[in-house]
């Protein structure tokens, strides 16, 4: 899965591919880490250097406080990337929302019936160990969920509709 992290407006090029390999703009690193304190704080090990970090989200950046140095984080995964190269977004009717990726689904924010707004989280899908918040391209209202909390999906299954 690649990513773009926009880290106070400079860009790089994040890979994690199936064994859990990090490529950061065509660099292979070695990266593990531990999450501590509620998930606000992280112990990394890049490249057998150690780092500890705050990491608290806001809206859709996170804020990331690191040697006394505060970093505005933007994650963009291939999806959101797609969706945000895409022209054209029905504005009604019914709109599949397919998985980016395959994954496990964690939870289920939404429910059939309920209103949602552009870049509300619709679900949770788990991949190479990561939660990727699968959110919604346009307002409408939620008519069909075809998947459950546990449930295994491939790329491109149909999980929710949005009329």
């Amino acid at each position: 899965m690649k990513y773009v992290a926009t880290v106070n407006n400079h860009k790089f090029v994040v890979e994690i591919n199936r064994s859990g390999e990090v490529i950061v703009d065509g660099v292979p690193r070695t990266v593990d880490f531990s999450t501590f304190d509620d998930g606000v704080l992280r112990s990394l090990l890049i490249d057998n250097r150690s780092y500890e970090a705050l990491v608290e989200r806001r809206q859709d950046n996170y804020q990331v406080l690191m040697h006394g140095n505060l970093y505005t984080v933007h994650v963009a995964d291939e999806r959101e990337q797609h969706l945000g190269r895409a022209t054209f977004v029905p504005p009604s009717g019914d709109l599949p929302i397919a998985a980016p990726m395959p994954g496990l689904i964690l939870e289920i924010k939404v429910e059939p019936g309920q209103a949602v707004e552009p870049g509300d989280t619709l679900l949770i899908l788990e991949s190479m160990k990561m939660g990727n918040e699968i959110k919604a391209p346009r307002a409408g209202t939620v008519s069909h969920i075809s998947v459950n909390a546990g449930d295994s999906v491939d790329q491109n299954t149909v999980m929710i509709i949005i009329s």
